[in-house]
């Protein structure tokens, strides 16, 4: 093994034993204000240029990693959307007049399709995204298509967020209502994301992100229908 790298490590580690105290400790560096969670979700509603632009460089180690975070905030919004029904909700096929047979086993496929790969519906989307950024604004400041990952997974963890903090309120103005409600926030906060990182107020910036956002949602949704299609045509067909 000698000389197989430049620098010989002679530093002794000790790797101490995990305890309450130290388990307690590092779960509360996670609510730092001044790094971890709190302190990337206030700089992501408040700050999205800064933090992204302080992540992709020197700030890496105070702000939770956009990959985790993703995992994050898709878990806790997969909870509460089991934990409240809202799939059923959401995602019911009603008939022109009264709900048949078929329409039925469309609304239960949805409700197992979503319950079961909600994590990867969401996460697919990212790539996507990412590429229609990276084309189409690219011409104002050179990030890479990985960096553009990050971008959207920021995005991806925002729009989780605002499901989490309007789904309850699905109990008075209907659960479909406050989806969409986090759906118009968030793609309010997808223009405010890009305004705030390329600091530019010209008109064609602003219809360049909104071509990007629709190019990104044509691929997804031709990647989505021709997958999940494929795979409700055959669930379908064996019943």
């Amino acid at each position: 093994m000698s000389g197989r790298f430049p620098i010989e490590v002679t530093e002794k580690r000790t790797v101490k034993r995990v305890t309450v105290k130290q388990s307690i400790t590092d779960f509360l560096d996670a609510f730092n204000v001044e790094r971890g969670l709190i302190y990337t979700v206030k700089l992501l509603f408040t700050k999205p240029g800064m933090l992204i632009r302080f992540y992709l460089t020197e700030g890496r180690f105070k702000i939770v990693n956009a990959f985790r975070l993703l995992i994050i905030t898709t878990a806790m919004s997969l909870i509460l959307l089991s934990f409240t029904d809202s799939f059923k909700l959401i995602y019911n096929v009603e008939a022109a007049a009264e709900q048949t047979e078929k329409a039925e086993e469309i609304s239960q496929f949805m409700d197992t399709l979503f319950t079961d790969w909600y994590n990867l519906i969401i996460w697919i989307s990212i790539p996507f995204y990412a590429l229609s950024s990276y084309l189409l604004m690219r011409r104002y400041e050179r990030f890479n298509y990985a960096e553009h990952l990050v971008v959207q997974s920021f995005l991806v963890s925002i729009s989780n967020i605002l499901v989490i903090v309007c789904l309850p309120f699905g109990y008075f103005i209907g659960f479909r209502t406050a989806f969409a409600l986090s759906f118009f926030i968030a793609l309010i906060y997808y223009f405010f994301v890009f305004w705030d990182l390329f600091k530019l107020r010209k008109f064609w910036f602003f219809f360049r992100v909104f071509i990007a956002y629709l190019f990104g949602n044509l691929l997804y949704i031709i990647f989505f229908m021709i997958v999940f299609g494929t795979i409700m045509v055959s669930q379908l067909s064996e019943s």
